[in-house]
């Protein structure tokens, strides 16, 4: 049997000596995974809303289109019932929902919207809403914005 040798100095501190510090560690551990499930929180949130203001702005530009002329006086405020209906306040400070008719045709204008706002005979809608999201636990928040565009197929 071979022996160790025996060790020289100070012996090696056993029991609750040894672990001193452990704890400010895991706190310091664990408040970092509290701060990063609080930011994703937050960010999870405005995707979220991000994709709600997505639907919004889709419908009410379906709705607009619906009753889109030349004269565009009957789409926005279509656009913005359909807008209200689905949620969306546009009295909050900080939201705001725009609206523009004009002519979608991929044989005239550049992609990817095919899009020219005024351009006559009109035949659609562009529906962007903005809304100041807040975060719960970063600070202020953000604004987000969404736009939607909707053609009229058969204008008759």
């Amino acid at each position: 049997m071979r022996r160790l040798p025996k060790s020289r100095g100070r012996p090696t501190p056993r029991g609750p000596k040894r672990q001193r510090g452990v704890a400010s560690v895991l706190a310091a551990f664990w408040l970092l995974v509290a701060v990063a499930a609080l930011a994703a929180i937050d960010v999870g949130n405005v995707f979220y809303q991000r994709r709600v203001m997505q639907s919004v702005a889709d419908m009410a530009a379906n709705a607009g289109a619906q009753v889109v002329d030349n004269a565009c006086s009957r789409a926005p405020a279509t656009a913005l019932g359909s807008a209200g209906a689905n949620g969306f306040n546009a009295s909050v400070s900080g939201n705001s929902i725009t609206t523009t008719c004009g002519r979608w045709d991929p044989t005239l204008y550049a992609g990817p919207s095919y899009y020219a706002a005024n351009a006559t005979p009109s035949n659609a809608v562009q529906v962007t809403v903005s809304e100041n999201v807040p975060y719960f636990f970063l600070g202020a928040g953000r604004t987000v914005s969404a736009t939607g565009l909707a053609q009229v197929v058969n204008m008759g």
